[in-house]
């Protein structure tokens, strides 16, 4: 599938259907939409549907593509707008196919590991920086920095130099990542900037915009998964490789679903959902597997561990956790707004579903930057 065209037509499409039906029925009508998009939604490697055929319909969509046309100046087909939403919605692969623009992508000729680099819109010098810092066994956390430090770098030439000290901008912070030779070698207070800084574009609905590589960016949640998935595409697997050549996924070996730990996740051939559901279980893994390493990290990295010791407690049990995993592209701060409201007691597991998705709905609908 080609990267749709840029413009934010899936949050006017949210707004409309907010109008239209209510918060409710917006928010918790995602099987239906999946349903229409996918072929086998029960399938982590489901191919997008034929979409000319496929009607999403109804008011609200009307309305979001006159608005794409009259008040953006960015008008998109039907299908351009379909293809929009699956991509923002994380139900698209990475499979190669997208070119890497004017920036060159390469490492070590490996075409599967490239492509989910291209899609997460990071840098290869970053890429490899970021692993060379974590090392190969802490490969989820590395994803994380990586995107932050990508997301910090891509922020610096919007802004001119005059104004970017007093706009929170810190350019410095790429360089000493970038030229570190070890975890130490980098400053407590960037460590807490970084965290902070990707935490916050988390909290926000960003689709639409632009990579480095010049396809459409996909949620920054997406993006952290999709460069792990390109670490560990990167690494030697124990048997049997669950991709073929094409990185289409060897059925015989590939698991088929992402929350399996006895078999691996074909990576390229999997949806974006399924890839944010394997990287955090990857995530929890990693971190559990030698928690004295701790002890060896600056203190400023636990920020970014937050999320993952609240799923550790259950979240994944919980009667929303499909929710997290649905919405995984705005929900950084709906978590944290939950943990908050559940120490206070404020609330039972049986209602946490409805006030996640008031958080959702309140991230998706705040500025967009239009």
């Amino acid at each position: 599938m080609h990267a749709p065209p840029p413009g934010d037509f899936t949050a006017i499409w949210m707004e409309e259907r907010i109008k239209a039906n209510g918060l409710a029925a917006a928010m918790r009508d995602d099987d239906s939409v999946v349903s229409s998009l996918l072929v086998d939604p029960s399938s982590p490697y489901s191919a997008v549907a034929d979409l000319p055929k496929r009607r999403l319909g109804g008011a609200p969509w009307g309305k979001a593509l006159r608005q794409m046309k009259d008040e953006f100046d960015a008008p998109m087909t039907d299908d351009e707008a379909k293809r929009a939403v699956a991509w923002d919605l994380g139900l698209t692969n990475a499979l190669p196919g997208l070119s890497a623009g004017d920036q060159p992508v390469a490492f070590a000729g490996d075409t599967l590991v490239q492509a989910s680099l291209i899609k997460a819109g990071v840098s290869v010098d970053i890429f490899l920086q970021s692993l060379s810092l974590f090392g190969k066994r802490h490969y989820a956390v590395a994803a994380y920095y990586a995107v932050a430090v990508q997301v910090l770098r891509d922020r610096i030439p919007a802004l001119p130099a005059a104004r970017r000290r007093a706009s929170g901008v810190r350019e410095m912070a790429v360089f000493r990542f970038l030229l570190a030779d070890g975890l130490m070698d980098i400053v407590g207070s960037d460590w807490s900037y970084l965290s902070h800084m990707l935490e916050s574009e988390m909290s926000g609905w960003h689709a639409g915009r632009v990579t480095i590589h010049g396809h459409r960016e996909i949620p920054v949640a997406f993006r952290v998964a999709r460069v792990a998935a390109a670490y560990r595409q990167s690494l030697p697997y124990e048997g049997h490789p669950p991709c073929n050549a094409n990185g289409t996924g060897d059925r015989a070996v590939a698991a088929s679903r992402p929350y399996d730990a006895t078999r691996e996740l074909c990576l390229p051939h999997a949806t974006d959902r399924a890839v944010h559901a394997w990287y955090r279980r990857v995530l929890e893994a990693q971190v559990a597997q030698d928690e004295s390493h701790h002890g060896l990290w600056p203190i400023e990295l636990a920020p970014a561990l937050v999320s993952l010791t609240y799923a550790r407690s259950g979240r994944e049990t919980m009667p929303h956790g499909e929710l997290f995993a649905r919405h995984a592209g705005h929900t950084e701060t709906a978590d944290r707004l939950l943990i908050e409201d559940r120490m206070r007691g404020a609330f039972s597991d049986e209602d946490a579903a409805e006030v996640l998705d008031s958080h959702i709905a309140a991230h998706m609908c705040k500025e967009r930057g239009r």
